[in-house]
């Protein structure tokens, strides 16, 4: 079975039809005449040229070699602007339509054909959410992101909350906010940053409590020799044993411990020294 020669309209430079225009075939890369025929069977033969009509179209012919096309003016016999043209472009007769322009295929689609090509792409579409094809037709940046669900930038549901009270599971923070909030809830609030040591010897009183009003901890040193007993409680009421002041008359202990914010501390005997980090 022979492939149908796809065959252009004849057109001048100027793009005028070419009424009568003659087509001649050869083999490709020659001068040597080809047989083309006027059925797929390939059983009629075309005798050359073929003429085309008043309207500068040519009849169906066909051929099962790679060919090269001519095309020439009647009058003139000088060939067509883009002729002659060496393997010139056939079909497959099974194909109609779109299926009758062959291409070679490209990454990405195998087609080789337009009908088909057409056929890939749309399956490709057709497999695109709903949502997937609103984000396609989105047509800024910042529509995308709308439909995305995230805010002014690229985040969803973007916050600038220095002290992070929402305490959102999904919000990112702005790089100001992260700024703020270490600056105030840790630097601010850790041990030894921005504190001093305090000889408090003169505001304390053994067996009364103090309570650390600070905001952050701060750290208690005691030392003593009166075997009184340096003492932490988290509310005032239950009290947890640090050490021991030595024994009296022989010798003296020191105790260093952390007072977390509103917690208690306090001694049951008298002391040597009491010093405090806040």
């Amino acid at each position: 079975m022979a492939n149908r020669v796809l065959m252009p309209r004849a057109l001048d430079g100027n793009g005028n039809i070419v009424p009568g225009a003659m087509a001649y075939f050869y083999k490709e890369g020659t001068v040597s005449p080809l047989t083309v025929y006027s059925d797929k069977a390939g059983t009629v033969v075309v005798p050359p040229p073929l003429v085309a009509d008043s309207a500068g179209n040519f009849t169906a012919v066909f051929t099962d070699k790679v060919l090269k096309l001519d095309i020439r003016d009647p009058e003139t016999n000088t060939s067509l602007p883009g002729f002659p043209s060496d393997n010139w472009h056939v079909t497959t007769t099974d194909e109609t339509g779109a299926g009758l322009v062959k291409f070679t295929p490209i990454t990405g689609n195998s087609a080789t054909n337009v009908q088909a090509a057409i056929a890939n792409l749309t399956g490709l579409w057709n497999a695109v959410t709903a949502y997937g094809k609103s984000l396609i037709a989105a047509s800024d940046a910042a529509s995308a992101r709308t439909t995305l669900g995230l805010g002014a930038v690229a985040t969803r549901g973007f916050l600038d909350e220095d002290d992070m009270a929402s305490d959102s599971a999904t919000a990112a923070p702005s790089q100001q906010s992260v700024k703020a909030f270490v600056g105030t809830e840790v630097d601010g609030k850790a041990l030894g940053v921005g504190q001093y040591w305090q000889n408090l010897n003169g505001s304390r009183t053994a067996n009364i409590s103090y309570q650390n009003d600070a905001g952050r901890p701060i750290q208690w040193m005691v030392h003593g020799s009166s075997g009184g007993i340096a003492q932490v409680s988290a509310d005032g009421s239950a009290w947890v044993p640090i050490a021991t002041l030595g024994a009296p008359g022989s010798f003296e202990t020191a105790a260093s411990v952390t007072i977390p914010p509103d917690h208690f501390y306090r001694t049951t005997g008298g002391f040597t020294n009491w010093s405090e980090l806040r």
